[in-house]
This record gives structure tokens, C-alpha cells and sequence, in this order.
């Protein structure tokens, strides 16, 4: 099927299938903050084999909204609030109280930097702009992962794969605070050895584990999904099947 030009706000533009681009109306005519129902939805990130789910959430949230409620809680966070879920964690219960401190408030002012930075709109950093290339932001809460070229530039980043020009599509991203999530059909998580600092992020992440300060990426493609319901519109795989054709 021959490709259309998708030229957005920010004069931007990338290749995709009509039905892909009418599926990127369907999206942005949805109400900000809206109700959304992903059925039979497939998480990649993070597993080895993808669970089915069927999820709940409120949709193209305002991001910059989340993280000031995020920064807010975060600089309030005690390490006696994370203590549980420290010992819980073999790795990290064998630390010495100094090292955890350490770890706890290193990884908290991390995340506050990074998300601060987000907030002045600072994309300077090499992991920030490498990632800014492979995706397109369309409208509020809605952006497209882009088709890379095989080799790595010299920084070691992808690239975007282009035709005549301009990249092609490869999954519509909807950003959303989920509210609640069925699995439907279990899957298998990846086996990663993280190191004390990911362990100490990840069980910051799970006492500040509520739906408003925990901004997620859907992700859309072809086979990764039943049905998207949104705003009144609803979204099929056949209607973005393109994009992993």
C-alpha cells in the first residue's frame, strides 16, 4: 500500500499507511485526560514472553502535570517509608544502613534532576537527544516510534530509517495514568540482574506506585492488541497493520 506524508505542528513529517493516519485522528480527537479501555493488549518492555491484559486508564494525560506531583512526593519520601520493599530485596537487605542512605538518596535526587530537566524542556543530554530521534510528538500525549537503520550511529544510538527524506512510522504511542489492569493471560518477565542502584529506583517506583504519578507509553502496533476504545472511537490492529508490515 502506498504511503501518505504526515506532516505535524511542529513541521515535522514521517510516512505512514492512511488507515495508520486516521487511526492518529481517531487518537487526537479523544478528550485530554479521557477514559481509555485497551483490550488484549501485549507489554513487550521487560519480558521474555508478553502477558495479555486488558486495561483501564486515563489517556494523553499532561505529563508535565505527573511529574511536578511526582517531584513533590518524591522529595518528601523518607528511606523508613522504603523499608519494606528494602527487605524484601536479598541484595539490598544486605547492605549497611550508610550504604542504603547513600543508594536511597542518590537515586532520589536522580530522578528528581532528570524529571526537572523535562519540565525546563533541557534535551541536552546524550541518552535524551539520542532517544528524541526516534520519535515524532504529533499532539498532546500522542507521539510515533520511528523505523531505525540497522547500525548504531558513533554515539551508539539508533537512527531513523529514511525514504526519500523522511522516516516511516512504526508504532502509535498514547501516553496514559492506568487505573486499573486485568491480565488476562500471564506472561514471563525477562531475567535481569540489575545492580543495587536500578534495585533502589525500582523500590522507590513501588511506594510511589500510585496511578497519578506513574506515567505510562502505550504502545501500538500490529499484534500487540485487540482494541483500543477511546473518546467514543475505537481502534483496531487492522487499522495500524501497516506499521509492522
Amino acid at each position: 500500500m502506498a504511503k501518505q506524508l504526515v506532516i505535524v505542528e511542529s513541521g515535522k513529517a514521517f510516512w505512514a499507511e492512511k488507515s495508520e493516519a486516521d487511526a492518529i485522528e481517531k487518537i487526537m480527537s479523544a478528550p485530554k485526560g479521557g477514559i481509555m479501555w485497551a483490550h488484549g493488549y501485549k507489554p513487550t518492555t521487560g519480558y521474555k514472553v508478553s502477558p495479555t491484559q486488558t486495561i483501564k486508564a486515563l489517556t494523553r494525560v499532561i505529563t508535565s502535570n505527573v511529574y511536578k506531583r511526582k517531584i513533590e512526593a518524591l522529595r518528601k519520601l523518607t528511606l523508613a517509608e522504603v523499608t519494606a520493599v528494602v527487605k524484601s530485596d536479598s541484595t539490598l537487605a544486605a547492605l549497611s544502613p550508610e550504604e542504603l542512605v547513600d543508594i536511597f538518596e542518590t537515586r532520589k535526587d536522580m530522578e528528581i534532576s532528570s524529571m526537572l530537566n523535562t519540565l525546563s524542556g533541557d534535551r541536552s543530554g546524550a541518552h535524551r537527544s539520542g532517544h528524541d530521534t526516534m520519535y515524532v510528538n504529533i499532539a498532546h500525549g500522542v507521539k510515533v516510534n520511528l523505523e531505525a537503520e540497522e547500525e548504531l550511529d558513533a554515539d551508539g544510538h539508533k537512527v531513523p530509517e529514511l525514504t526519500d527524506g523522511y522516516p516511516t512510522a512504526k508504532a502509535i504511542m498514547i501516553s496514559a495514568l492506568f487505573l486499573d489492569v486485568t491480565v488476562t493471560e500471564k506472561g514471563e518477565r525477562k531475567n535481569v540482574k540489575s545492580g543495587n542502584p536500578v534495585l533502589m529506583s525500582n523500590a522507590i517506583k513501588k511506594v510511589l506506585s500510585a496511578p497519578s504519578m506513574n506515567i505510562k507509553m502505550l504502545s501500538l502496533k500490529a499484534g500487540n492488541f485487540e482494541s483500543i476504545k477511546m473518546g467514543g472511537e475505537e481502534i483496531l490492529p487492522e487499522d495500524i497493520a501497516a506499521v509492522a508490515a
